[in-house]
């Protein structure tokens, strides 16, 4: 996202919101996840964070929903129809899924 200039402003107009959501996330993850604070990508529908899984030694990513007033049940559909397919599909290039979960933002 550093050098689109478009996606660099959306994350400095969110990165409150995000720090929020990311902070409410935190008690649902198990306790050998750890936020890094790396920002992986930032897309349409969602931004993806970098883990450290502490029992294994290795990266994990966490993709959340932006935070885009007014379209929150529509991205929230898209994360939940992301997640069916890659829990449905396996191949070497598809990302494995590990977790999902909700997150309720009140």
């Amino acid at each position: 996202y550093e050098s689109d200039p478009n996606l660099k402003e959306a994350w400095n107009v969110e990165k409150e919101q995000i720090r929020r959501i990311v902070s409410s996330v935190t008690p649902e993850l198990p306790s050998n996840y750890r936020f890094t604070g790396d920002v992986i990508g930032v897309g349409g529908s969602g931004i993806v964070l970098l883990l450290k899984d502490t029992n294994l030694e290795t990266d994990r990513a966490l993709k959340i929903a932006r935070p885009s007033p007014g379209k929150e049940l529509l991205l929230a559909k898209l994360l939940r129809e992301e997640t069916a397919s890659l829990n449905r599909l396996s191949h070497p290039n598809l990302m494995q899924l590990y977790a999902k979960g909700v997150v309720s933002d009140e």
